[in-house]
Parts: structure tokens; C-alpha cells; sequence
């Protein structure tokens, strides 16, 4: 169990999280859905440890691999779509992602010149190269077009945990949720 006490975030006179405490499973897909502003991003910080909460305790990831998809795939614009998972991963696990995401053909293209669901998918298949232990993904739909969600939540659904942030409910269908929280 992953669990969240006393949560306590605050951005200068804005207060995210005030004491919130919550217990997340180990395994499956867990929904964060939400208007914008309700510390769903926030979260998925607080879990990867990029932002040091004010006050309150995570507790249940120690010794566990978690990897992290951002909004904005902060992809090596002069890099190919293979290299900028290759940089986390084997070539080999870099080209069975692409080819399952649907981007075969674009595993030799710069991705500069990746459309924005393309390159969507490409920080999908890096957050994966990575680790599937624990996947956290910051609106992972963003730009795709329905087939490609489908093929998208095929492999978040894989993960051993992943934890998504959406402002779709109805995402969480699509994912098969074992736990939805609304923010």
C-alpha cells in the first residue's frame, strides 16, 4: 500500500493540499481526475519526489522504480524517437514500444518534426523503457487520436502501477480503474 498523510503543499498564498492523507494500491491503474488547479500534477510530483511537500509523509515506494510522463513530452527535439528512449532503456525495448504505440515508421524520424500526439506516445514509450513498476502520467491522452488511446491504455493498463492524472472521467473506462479519487 502507498500511502499519503498529513499532505500539506502550499505555493506561496495557495494551499494544494491541507493535511490530506489517502492510501493508493500497489498494483493496478489508480484515476486523479479533476477540475484544473486541484493539485492533481502537484501529486504526481509529491510521489516521484520532485517536489518536497511542507509538511506529511509518502511512505510505500521506497525500493521501487518510478518512472514519470509529463503533460509536455520534453522529448531531445535533435534526437530520434528511438534515441530518446534508448536513453533510458536498451534499443531493443525502445523499438517493441514504438512498434506497440503504432510508430514503427517514425522510429528513425528527429523528434522535431513528430506530430504532437506522436511525440505524446514517444514520452509514453520513454516513461515505460524505463520502468513499469510505478508509472506516473500526467494526462497521457493528450493529442491522440482514438486508436492510439486505445493502444496507449493497452500498455498503461500493463503497468504494474500506474497512477494517471486526467481531466476525463470517462478515461478511467478506458484504463479499467481500480481506484479513482477525484481532486
Amino acid at each position: 500500500m502507498i500511502t499519503v498523510r498529513d499532505l500539506t503543499v502550499r505555493f506561496e498564498a495557495k494551499t494544494v493540499f491541507d493535511h490530506a492523507s489517502f492510501d493508493l494500491p500497489e498494483e493496478g491503474v489508480v484515476m486523479l481526475y479533476g477540475v484544473s488547479g486541484k493539485g492533481k500534477t502537484t501529486l504526481l510530483r509529491v510521489l516521484a519526489g520532485l517536489l518536497r511537500p511542507d509538511s506529511g509523509t509518502v511512505s510505500g515506494l521506497s525500493g521501487r522504480t518510478v518512472s514519470f510522463a509529463f503533460q509536455e513530452p520534453r522529448l531531445l527535439d535533435w534526437r530520434t524517437a528511438e534515441d530518446n528512449i534508448a536513453l533510458v532503456s536498451s534499443r531493443e525495448k525502445a523499438i517493441s514500444l514504438l512498434e506497440t504505440l503504432g510508430l514503427s515508421e517514425e522510429r528513425n524520424a528527429l523528434a522535431k518534426t513528430l506530430s504532437g500526439g506522436q511525440k505524446q506516445r514517444v514520452s509514453l514509450a520513454r516513461a515505460f523503457a524505463y520502468s513499469d513498476n510505478v508509472v506516473l502520467l500526467d494526462e497521457p491522452f493528450t493529442g491522440l487520436d482514438e486508436e492510439n488511446r486505445f493502444k496507449a491504455a493497452a500498455l498503461i493498463r500493463s503497468a504494474k502501477l500506474a497512477i494517471v492524472v486526467s481531466h476525463d472521467e470517462d478515461d478511467a473506462a478506458l484504463l479499467d480503474a481500480t481506484k479513482k479519487i477525484m481532486l
